[in-house]
């Protein structure tokens, strides 16, 4: 791995870890099941978003019959904030 990358990554994991244990975010395997909750079955994708000074998660998912969804959830709260269905081509 590129050393710029490495420390890249390095830092992004010190900062998730320092989220979490100050509980500005909930562990991820939390959010994933309020995902899940919206369409039960489905294979997810997280992207971290920073919306008005919040940390918020993207999670796309394809639901059991393959429609693809996006799901931003608060990541301190849990609260879902958008479950847009999506374009089936463009995904």
């Amino acid at each position: 791995m590129h050393k710029s990358l490495q420390m890249f990554a390095t830092n992004a994991l010190l900062e998730a870890m320092q989220l979490l244990d100050t509980a500005k975010v909930k562990p991820l395997g939390e959010l994933n099941k309020v995902a899940l909750a919206q369409h039960p079955g489905g294979t997810i994708e997280i992207t971290r978003l920073d919306a008005d000074e919040k940390y918020v998660y993207r999670v796309d998912i394809r639901d059991k019959s393959g429609q693809p969804w996006e799901v931003d959830i608060d990541a301190a709260s849990g609260e879902v904030l958008n479950d847009i269905q999506q374009d089936a081509r463009v995904l």
